[in-house]
């Protein structure tokens, strides 16, 4: 990770390494480390904190989740979350273990929750599950989130991969924009919105966002970042719009949460 100078874009030398943030956990030889998400914010007076969520290699087939917190101004690894800096996000279901974070949001009160997936290669066909974990704001975990601080279940199909997440002004609900499959038709890929309570325990409403192609193509779509803006939320994504030629589209879509989420479009069918 580095980080710039916000007036000339310059590496900030006095950012970590020579302007860069590296890490290795060391778990294997040659194990795979990466960073999925970040967020920023201040936890008192000129203070800046990263926030990162990423996924962490722990054996040869074993990757966990991981979340941790460093020094945003200097990029020093702190110990928020545990004596090493970091706490392990491991579902570990079925022979494989692969686990992982995508996503991470500081909520109104300060806690955390992080959002991820988990593989189940025990099922035929195998699953990927949604997770979720929640912290306190002094980066322990919140054992009145889910079920022990943690939900992982399937959603809507055998696919759950989070790629946004938001809390909703009010009552606190959380709301998760997934990448599905359409398992009761042709199980094609689509958007999809859970909301769930604010303890994670409890899906309120869902929706799924599935745009339209081309005549005699399967509908492909995905999305790929959720914002929440007072009462609406607004995802950005990709459709396949045909394959000869090759066409792909932005997608935007807006869903307002009331009790539930109500789909809505901007433009029409062939819009770019």
């Amino acid at each position: 990770m580095a980080r710039l100078n916000a007036a000339t874009g310059a590496v900030d030398t006095g950012f970590g390494n020579s302007g860069r943030y590296t890490r290795e956990l060391d778990f294997v030889a040659d194990g795979r480390d990466v960073i999925n998400d970040l967020i920023a914010y201040s936890p008192g007076g000129t203070q800046i904190r990263l926030i990162l969520v990423g996924d962490v290699q722990r054996g040869p087939t074993d990757v966990d989740g991981f979340i941790s917190s460093i020094n945003g101004l200097t990029g020093a690894d702190e110990t928020l979350f545990g004596p090493n800096g970091y706490a392990i996000v491991a579902v570990d279901l079925g022979t494989g273990m692969q686990d992982g974070l995508r996503r991470v949001m500081r909520r109104a009160n300060g806690t955390f929750i992080a959002a991820g997936t988990a593989t189940d290669d025990s099922q035929t066909p195998g699953e990927i599950q949604m997770v979720l974990a929640g912290y306190r704001a002094d980066g322990s975990v919140d054992a009145h989130f889910g079920q022990g601080g943690r939900v992982n279940t399937t959603v809507y199909s055998r696919l759950n991969v989070p790629f946004g997440l938001a809390e909703r002004p009010g009552n606190r609900d959380i709301v998760l924009g997934l990448n599905v499959l359409d398992d009761l038709g042709d199980g094609h890929p689509l958007i999809a919105f859970a909301q769930y309570g604010r303890s994670g325990r409890q899906r309120h409403a869902g929706v799924f966002v599935d745009p339209p192609a081309a005549n005699g193509v399967t509908r492909m779509s995905s999305g790929t970042s959720l914002i929440f803006d007072l009462s609406r939320t607004v995802s950005s994504g990709q459709r396949l719009w045909s394959e000869t030629p090759s066409d792909t589209d932005m997608v935007v879509a807006r869903q307002r949460a009331a009790d539930s989420i109500f789909a809505g479009q901007f433009g029409g069918a062939t819009s770019d």
